[in-house]
């Protein structure tokens, strides 16, 4: 709206780096990086990669200084009985509506909830598979933005998982 009405818009996404952020007059979540069809990572850069990685996967990283995710553990003895009971666990990772590098996602889907109904089609075909849907953090996390009532009403207020707990699956 403001770009259409010719004001200066600036965007920005958080650094890795503490307390820094990129700000840019185009959207900061896409930035194009040429990497050389030939390009490898030296054995020191593999080992930092894997070395962030491991401690991403646990919860253990910041983004511009802030540790969001400090409580993420293991998974129970409960689920892991109940996934072994099926021949593969699917997970279903989703997002937020408000999430800024989703500005270049969903480009086959409406929004994220047609994209879960089609899911839902996949779980009632597949009962031997374990689908776990998997909420973004940031729904949880205190003191973050829900959707805005204008998204809401735009999705429609949707109700997925209501909806979908109706099916009555695992």
């Amino acid at each position: 709206m403001a770009q259409a009405r010719g004001l200066r818009v600036i965007t920005y996404e958080v650094g890795f780096q503490r307390f820094s952020a990129f700000f840019t007059e185009g959207d900061a979540t896409a930035y194009p990086i040429q990497i050389p069809k030939d390009f490898v990572l030296t054995p020191e850069q593999d080992a930092r990669l894997d070395e962030y990685l491991q401690k991403r996967f646990q919860g253990q990283f910041t983004m511009a200084g802030i540790r969001f995710w400090p409580e993420m553990r293991g998974l129970d003895q409960t689920f892991l009985n109940k996934a072994a009971r099926f021949r593969q666990i699917v997970p279903v990772f989703t997002n937020v509506v408000y999430d800024t590098s989703q500005v270049h996602a969903n480009k086959v889907y409406l929004h994220m909830f047609a994209w879960l109904d089609s899911v839902l089609d996949l779980i009632r075909s597949h009962p031997d598979s374990l689908f776990v849907i998997r909420a973004h953090p940031d729904e949880m996390r205190p003191g973050t933005a829900k959707a805005e009532p204008g998204e809401r009403a735009r999705l429609g207020d949707h109700k997925w998982v209501e909806k979908a707990a109706q099916c009555r699956l695992h």
